[in-house]
């Protein structure tokens, strides 16, 4: 390879690096798991899972029937080992998992009041999807200052992405700039009558 004309190109040539094995018998050893003392490894492993699980739920069709309710069997293992690991662990797993679908929920929402300042601002920041979510409010109401200020940040972000909403649905699909006209109302006309007045005797 030669200089280009902004300086060197560089290759770091094809780099592999193999994912786990999804089998069923992968599948149902990781779960387990998850009832016991576990590693990093194993954490990691389920949030694979989680995502799985996730794509399956958002489109049937992509994995089978059988593959499907084995994923599924991860939620209720989420739920239960969320609230039991270390909060650097906790914080982690509020951002790599799937955003939140109502099979997740419940195992977010096990993490929802939790008192560790570093899991309390991941949630705020990943996991609020309104702003008139309480635990935004109560981030602003908080003596802490960095859990407040997030709260004011999360709030603003959150506050702009509805209004953009609101605006975009408020235009339509047409794309027009102004309301169209009612057509119940009778118009206004603009000049006087083509009718002239009767001539006066």
């Amino acid at each position: 390879l030669r200089p280009g004309t902004f300086g060197d190109v560089g290759d770091s040539g094809l780099i592999r690096i193999d994912g786990p094995p999804v089998t069923d018998d992968w599948i149902d050893r990781a779960i387990a798991r998850a009832s016991g003392p576990i590693d990093g490894d194993d954490l990691v492993a389920l949030v694979v899972i989680g995502n799985l699980a996730a794509a399956a739920e958002r489109v049937s069709t992509s994995v089978t029937p059988e593959r499907a309710a084995k994923l599924a069997a991860v939620w209720p293992a989420l739920t239960a080992l969320l609230p039991k690991i270390d909060p650097v662990s906790q914080a982690w797993m509020l951002v790599v998992l799937p955003d939140t679908i109502p099979p997740l929920a419940p195992a977010i929402e096990t993490l929802r009041s939790s008192p560790e300042k570093l899991v309390r601002l991941t949630y705020l920041i990943r996991r609020t999807e309104v702003s008139t979510d309480p635990i935004i409010d109560a981030a602003l109401r908080s003596e802490d200052p960095d859990i407040a200020r997030y709260g004011r940040v999360v709030k603003e972000m959150l506050s702009h992405d509805e209004e953009v909403v609101r605006r975009d649905f408020s235009l339509g699909t047409s794309g027009a700039k102004t309301p169209p006209q009612d057509s119940s109302k009778p118009s206004t006309p603009s000049g006087p009558s083509e009718s002239a007045p009767p001539p006066k005797p």
